[in-house]
């Protein structure tokens, strides 16, 4: 029989256009993804600065699993002439240098493009040096998480980035760019340590070549990059600072030219003899009023692109400190606001790309490369059915599917299903909706839409999460009734296995991290409290004898075998073979059930469906998983991963 499936699962949608052809043959070659397909380009601002210590590896690759299509590393230069990433060339802002006495000696005050500045500088030491800092968070008031991180990571390479891109380029199969900025160029040049021949060789020497590239290379300055463009093709970003500022090397020349004077149209069209693109601060394109509201758009953005620029403004911050007035959620000016809808009033303006702290806020997933969608995609796909992906990339990866790409009855798009989507479908799995706490709690308005306005889009024209799926039921059936839609509803319960995120936040991924990791276990609360954990397999066999079945009312798809999480924490630590972690416990997480129990009785009768997948079995696969997810990266250097202590519930 033919039917059309549409799913929408964690976090993301897909459809599943049901055929009956062969869905065994070998997926072709892929096409990858280039890191300038998707609009607006998404520049990650020192990595993912606004989670992770800004600058370091375990930035730059949570920006790319995050769905960043740039990072975007500042560039300073050590005394033997290593290009590494620093926002400040003073050493003292951003790593742990003031705690090295070895070093104290060193410490001085000289000018740095004009401004006097005390401390140790880059062009002091040798990169062998440097390599034994480690970087602290530059902003610990403002993000007081990040400093979790502190000492933790060490100070990379402008190489090193590189390295860490290509090799996740192949993880997640599509190009990712390097964006890199020259800091203090006219400071460095006078010291006899110039940058900008060193960062086209190291540019061109790992294959980056040309206009097409993925690649750009920015300064606020304006000598060194019309010297750039006599060396190479590699795209070029004038940045602009307060229109009052003259650029630093124009000031020494005796220049009085002014970045306001360079974003009039005579100006942007000079820029554009040397440079590709302008990366502005965001007040020329949209300016704030005396309350700190935006105001409206000039006409920067079409100026620019009359003479060829394109437009990538800097820098979008999540919290209310750094937001417009309208977008400040709260009285806390650290906690986040809601920096989707400020980047959406500058799309709306025009703009190219944008930097910013926290890429995800805008690549967002739909599901289907979700966890539990990628499992439910591989069965239907082995069943011969057409399966179409509709994903917005906030949770789940493409990596999850990439197996499927190229096979001619796989799709995958990229979509938000808080937006309208029309397509045909047969049957509708709908499973949209961030699952663990820091996920949906990250954003609980839009978990909220997810699970009710995705629902309305998909069927026709803790609270949040709880009263979302509750929501979402009754829209489904108020559907079943008014339109004759066939309704299925599955109560979902935890669900773990393979392509979890190792940071998914829930105790599953929690332990084993910390288990693999030889790090404390930590039980938040007494321990006592109980959980019963589902494998992957056990849920998707569970959802499609649910479609399958005649049953219209809501089923609970889990396993009601109990442990305490005292007990899983013990059962994950004796897994991992070697582990020398401890179980230790914290305080107790507000609102946290105490049990949490599936009665299947509904399931077993009507869809003549239980669980077969032992606890330990399927706990021994995800710790494997997670272990080729360690080993697959290369900044995995015997340091913690990740800090996945993550108070959440359990």
């Amino acid at each position: 029989m033919d039917r059309r499936v549409f799913l929408v699962l964690t976090c993301v949608c897909f459809l599943v256009n049901v055929a009956k052809v062969l869905a065994t043959q070998q997926t072709s070659e892929l096409n990858r993804r280039g890191a300038d397909d998707c609009k607006p380009a998404v520049v990650a601002h020192r990595g993912a600065s606004g989670y992770v210590s800004e600058h370091t590896l375990g930035s730059y690759a949570l920006a790319i699993t995050m769905g960043a299509d740039y990072v975007e590393p500042d560039l300073v230069i050590t005394k033997d002439g290593h290009l590494i990433a620093r926002h400040e060339n003073e050493l003292g802002v951003s790593t742990d240098i003031a705690q090295r006495p070895e070093f104290a000696s060193r410490r001085r005050t000289q000018r740095v493009s004009g401004s006097l500045v005390n401390g140790w500088f880059s062009e002091d030491f040798t990169l062998a040096e440097i390599k034994i800092l480690r970087s602290t968070e530059p902003m610990p008031i403002t993000r007081r998480a990040n400093t979790r991180m502190d000492r933790s990571l060490d100070v990379p390479t402008f190489q090193e980035i590189i390295n860490l891109v290509k090799a996740l380029e192949k993880v997640e199969n599509r190009s990712i760019g390097v964006y890199p900025e020259l800091k203090y160029s006219s400071h460095f040049q006078r010291l006899g340590l110039p940058m900008e021949q060193k960062v086209v060789d190291i540019f061109h020497r790992n294959g980056y070549i040309g206009r097409n590239a993925p690649a750009f290379i920015q300064s606020f300055e304006v000598s060194n990059l019309k010297e750039l463009k006599n060396i190479t093709e590699i795209r070029l970003v004038q940045l602009f600072d307060a229109k009052s500022k003259v650029p630093f090397d124009q000031s020494e020349l005796g220049n009085n030219l002014t970045y306001g004077q360079m974003a009039t149209p005579t100006g942007l069209a000079d820029v554009a003899s040397y440079a590709s693109a302008v990366g502005p601060a965001k007040s020329y394109i949209i300016p704030r009023d005396a309350f700190n509201n935006l105001g409206q758009p000039t006409s920067f953005v079409s100026d620019a692109h009359a003479v060829g620029l394109q437009v990538t403004p800097w820098t979008f911050r999540a919290e209310n400190l750094f937001l417009p007035r309208e977008f400040q959620i709260g009285n806390n000016i650290y906690d986040f606001g809601d920096l989707e809808n400020e980047i959406k009033a500058f799309i709306d303006a025009g703009i190219d790309g944008f930097f910013v702290d926290q890429p995800d806020i805008l690549v967002r997933v739909t599901g289907g490369a979700g966890f539990v969608g990628s499992h439910l995609v591989d069965v239907l796909m082995t069943q011969g059915h057409e399966v179409i992906v509709v994903d917005n990339f906030f949770t789940g990866r493409k990596r999850n599917v990439e197996h499927w790409f190229g096979h001619r009855n796989f799709e995958i798009i990229h979509h938000d299903i808080v937006n309208p989507l029309y397509v045909e479908a047969d049957e509708i799995y709908h499973l949209a909706s961030p699952a663990s706490p820091p996920h949906y709690m990250q954003n609980p308005v839009k978990t909220i839409k997810t699970n009710t306005l995705g629902t309305i889009n998909m069927l026709g024209p803790r609270a949040c999460y709880d009263e979302g799926k509750r929501v979402a039921e009754t829209l489904a059936y108020s559907y079943a009734k008014q339109e004759k839609v066939n309704v299925r509803v599955a109560r979902i319960f935890n669900t773990y296995g393979p392509r979890m995120h190792v940071s998914d936040g829930r105790v599953v991924s929690n332990f084993i991290m910390q288990a693999i990791q030889n790090l404390t276990i930590t039980v938040y609360g007494n321990g006592k409290q109980t959980r019963s954990f589902c494998y992957v397999s056990d849920l998707v066999d569970g959802l499609l004898a649910l479609m399958e079945s005649s049953y219209t009312l809501p089923v609970n798809i889990g396993n009601p075998v109990e442990h305490t999480i005292e007990e899983f924490a013990v059962i994950i630590k004796n897994l991992v073979p070697g582990c020398r972690s401890t179980v230790a416990t914290g305080a107790a997480v507000e609102d946290d059930p105490q049990r949490r129990r599936p009665d299947i009785t509904l399931a077993q009768t009507h869809l003549h469906w239980k669980p077969k997948v032992s606890l330990q079995e399927g706990l021994q696969r995800t710790i494997d998983y997670f272990k080729e997810e360690l080993s697959r990266t290369t900044f995995y250097n015997n340091q913690t991963y990740m800090d996945v202590k993550v108070k959440a519930p359990h």
